[in-house]
């Protein structure tokens, strides 16, 4: 435990959890250390004002974003969105989809080449060129936004939290306008 109030990854031990994945020795090496298993999700313990311990699942460690069952990297889609000659930063997150789970949605800082370019053009550039080099369930459906600068911690790791809390809003702000 790192301590009350203090995020941290929740590992558990169990006799109902596995014992490893089926015929996924990688997988298993992961996500099992010391028949203890990593679950992924960042927690935080807290003591109530009556002395009572609670378990707080702040964020998800695990990045994956879950396209119709299949698995998507947003690290493999954000380092391949950088390589675009239009795009500064990026960062990918997952958005809800009522068909696909969810899709992947790349928030954009647009570098010095886009500057007068129409914002609609850049956007279809941008998906394009992931279409052409990533398999389809990789593609930018959820779509493209641009925003001044990507959040991150001190330590420069992308604080995709913030990017789907802003989502979140923004989705909820759009329904309430139907």
């Amino acid at each position: 435990m790192t301590g009350y109030d203090q995020p941290g990854e929740l590992v558990v031990r169990s006799p109902t959890v596995v014992l490893g994945y089926l015929n996924n020795q990688k997988a298993t090496a992961e996500t099992f250390q010391d028949g203890w298993m990593r679950t992924g999700d960042e927690v935080v313990f807290r003591v109530s004002p009556k002395g009572t311990e609670h378990l707080f699942i702040v964020d998800r460690i695990k990045e994956l974003i879950k396209v119709k069952g299949m698995q998507v990297a947003p690290a493999e889609l954000e380092s391949h969105v950088l390589s675009h000659p239009d795009v500064a930063d990026c960062a990918v997150i997952p958005v809800p989809d009522e068909r696909a789970g969810e899709l992947p949605k790349a928030f954009v800082v647009k570098g010095p080449s886009a500057a007068g370019k129409d914002d609609a053009a850049v956007i279809k550039s941008i998906q394009q060129f992931v279409e052409e080099h990533k398999a389809r369930h990789k593609w930018l459906k959820g779509g493209v936004e641009f925003i001044d600068v990507i959040p991150k911690s001190p330590s420069g790791k992308i604080l995709r939290r913030l990017l789907r809390n802003r989502e979140k809003e923004a989705r909820q702000k759009a329904k309430a306008k139907l």
